[in-house]
């Protein structure tokens, strides 16, 4: 048997998903890193991730790839030079010759946003024309791990393709101790109000026209109680100013 959803119903579940889907985009902008410099990047929350501590003139050098077949020079923050490669961010050596696989000024961060993994993408475009693309994943270590850099190397013989795994403490995201743009707390408050109020009135017009088929002003949720609002705010007010007073005609019962 064929369960069948009114039309009321209906139409609220698709706002339900539009919803969902607005919330997800927003969530989702929240995941990246934005970039500060070449080797560190800030995401909206304010935590940042600073990879200079790693810094060398290389860090790693001439580390093999997991086939054995080439080695692999890097250093996150600095441009080095090595062999034919010039100011670069990462060095292939085949032995027979050198490729530059990315720079420092080309440096992106780039998030997942399925798993939310962060990685560096550099680039290099060599006098042929020939562009090579390099994508280090930065893998949150612990505090005490020591810092580790490992070539899978080129995902394919003439891919211009290379990926990489840094791992160490500095790829974690911290607190940055300069910040002063942090959200109080009475900010937070206000903007939490402000969605319950948003969410009430939307569910509120939702159920007043499409399940109660009301039209006009009454769409609103509770209308008469809030076109009240005014006038008894007002009236407070006077009664606070009349000390309890309720008119002209007060009569002085004492004596």
């Amino acid at each position: 048997m064929l369960c069948v959803i009114n039309t009321p119903l209906r139409t609220i579940f698709q706002i339900l998903v539009v919803a969902g889907i607005f919330l997800v985009g927003v969530v989702r902008t929240f995941d990246e890193c934005e970039k500060l410099t070449p080797c560190s990047c800030k995401y909206a929350g304010g935590e940042i991730i600073d990879l200079s501590p790693l810094s060398g003139n290389p860090r790693w050098s001439d580390q093999y790839d997991t086939q054995k077949e080439n080695k692999y020079s890097y250093n996150p923050c600095k441009g080095f030079s090595e062999g034919t490669c010039t100011d670069v961010s990462i060095c292939q050596n085949t032995g027979d010759s050198y490729y530059e696989c990315g720079t420092q000024e080309s440096a992106v961060f780039l998030t997942n946003p399925q798993t939310g993994e962060l990685s560096v993408i550099y680039e290099s475009t060599d006098t042929f024309n020939t562009t090579r693309t390099s994508q280090v994943y930065l893998q949150c270590a612990e505090e005490d791990a020591p810092d580790s850099f490992v070539a899978a190397g080129e995902t394919a013989p003439g891919s211009g393709l290379y990926l990489f795994t840094l791992s160490s403490p500095h790829c974690c995201a911290k607190k940055d101790s300069d910040d002063s743009s942090d959200l109080s707390i009475g900010t937070l408050i206000t903007i939490g109000v402000g969605i319950l109020v948003i969410v009430y009135v939307v569910v509120g017009i939702i159920i007043q026209k499409f399940m109660l088929h009301k039209s006009g002003k009454e769409v609103l949720p509770n209308y008469d109680t809030w076109s009240r609002l005014p006038r008894l705010i007002k009236d407070g007010i006077m009664y606070t100013v009349r000390c309890g007073k309720t008119g002209s005609d007060y009569e002085n019962l004492d004596g």
